[in-house]
């Protein structure tokens, strides 16, 4: 959906309609969309299918950004015109005690003051954790927000703002799916954290299976019906479309 983001004109219309996948009289028989088609009411009554959110600007074109939330790297895309412009963040970092602010400052090093601590973001407290002998911290663990990381949250809205800027419209974030090999670990916390994150920064936050994302990135020529997989460094999905 990034790819057909328009141009920022500062000025915005909002609305929403119905997607139905069959009529109402087929909704217990229809197996198109299978558990990923849910129940919903419009102005025209109920409907089983999909509800579309659109932002468009003033030339009528749809805005969106893509945001791949990963455990190495969070990565933001929007459409500049005829080209895509990508903007990254390493997803990690490092603390530091107030006494090093001054010196961090003379180096040109960019972190957060909270209380008595300062927090170096993205590539550079990997650089600074070498320099002091220490392990970089990271926010995000095997996939999915560390429990372990109470600063976690708070540092990945600011790397997620970074990456976005002042994007406007609609933002589809990567999550996994639910790791089979961890039944414990449940994927609804963490889609549900950067859900809000995402909204905090002004965008209407909409949740993507980063597997299916490749299908409707790559599939399109085949009806959306295709194998999918996403390596990631802390986890790796696989999706099976036939559409």
């Amino acid at each position: 959906m990034y790819m057909l983001t328009g141009e920022h004109t500062g000025i915005y219309f909002v609305d929403s309609t119905k997607l139905a996948i069959c009529h109402n009289k087929r909704t217990s028989n229809n197996r198109v969309f299978n558990r990923i088609a849910k129940g919903g009411i419009s102005s025209y009554g109920y409907f089983l299918g999909f509800k579309l959110h659109l932002i468009i600007n003033n030339k009528g074109e749809i805005m969106a950004i893509g945001l791949d939330i990963g455990t190495m790297n969070i990565v933001a895309a929007t459409q500049n015109g005829n080209k895509i412009d990508i903007s990254r963040i390493r997803d990690a970092f490092l603390d530091v005690p107030i006494k090093a602010k001054q010196m961090l400052k003379m180096s040109g090093v960019s972190f957060i003051e909270k209380e008595d601590t300062l927090f170096i973001l993205g590539d550079v407290a990997l650089e600074m954790a070498n320099i002091f002998g220490r392990e970089a911290r990271r926010p995000i663990s095997k996939g999915l927000v560390s429990p372990s990381e109470m600063d976690g949250i708070e540092i990945l809205a600011h790397m997620i703002k970074s990456v976005v800027g002042d994007s406007k419209g609609k933002c589809f974030y990567s999550v996994p799916a639910p790791p089979l090999d961890a039944p414990s670990k449940d994927i609804i916390y963490h889609t549900q954290i950067f859900k809000k994150i995402v909204e905090d920064c002004g965008l209407i936050a909409s949740p993507s299976n980063e597997a299916m994302a490749i299908v409707f990135a790559e599939a399109s020529k085949e009806n959306f019906s295709a194998l999918s997989f996403s390596f990631g460094s802390g986890m790796t999905n696989v999706a099976v479309a036939n559409y």
